[in-house]
Order: structure tokens, then sequence, then C-alpha cells
């Protein structure tokens, strides 16, 4: 499944299993395979610590947790509207995953902060 935010093309990608929830094992876009391929190799041993820029639905943040449950992980997303698209059509629960913290604001005023 995947979100149009815009006419430029796919922003959010998520893969479902046969029962139609959400496969939080699996990576729909190249450019997320590409992502945990330099993962995997800079820390072969998992994740300490994880921060996104942009949650989307949320399915790369979810991978990594689902793949290293100990890794904690910040997403910082400006707009709260984008965990309800993910809860409503990419099967996102919060409660899932005990070590997700979601923070609602611009990106790039949390970077200089």
């Amino acid at each position: 499944m995947s979100l149009w935010t815009n006419s430029f093309g796919i922003q959010c990608l998520m893969g479902f299993d046969e029962t139609g929830k959400a496969d939080e094992t699996f990576l729909a876009a190249s450019y997320q395979r590409a992502q945990n391929l330099a993962l995997d190799e800079f820390f072969p041993n998992g994740v300490p610590r994880a921060l996104f820029l942009g949650g989307c639905n949320l399915s790369f943040p979810r991978f990594v947790l689902t793949m290293h449950p100990k890794t904690h992980a910040d997403v910082v997303e400006i707009d709260p509207g984008m965990t309800k698209v993910a809860e409503s059509y990419f099967d996102f629960e919060q409660k899932k995953f005990p070590t997700l913290s979601l923070i609602y604001e611009d990106a790039r005023t949390f970077v200089n902060r």
C-alpha cells in the first residue's frame, strides 16, 4: 500500500501480509532496503538509538524496531495527522513499540535546537 501526498510520487510504502495486516518485517521500497543495508553494515549488533526525521506511515521505524526490539527510536514528524493516517490505513499501533517516541515538530527546528 502506498500514500501519495503530492503529484511528485509515492511518499510512504508498507507491505501487507495475506491476512491484511502490515508486515513490519518487509521493506517495500528499494531506498528502505538500502538504508537497512547501511544500518546492518555500520551496526551489525543492532542500533542502540535511532532518530528519524519525518515519519510518514512509520514503515521504516517500525521495521527497525521489529528487527531490533532493544532500539530506542525518536521520530520527528511535523504533522500529527500523519500518525492518524498510519493508524487508519497502515495498521500502525504505537503500543506495539514501547521504545518509540513520536515528536511533533518541524525537523529543522528540532535539529537546530
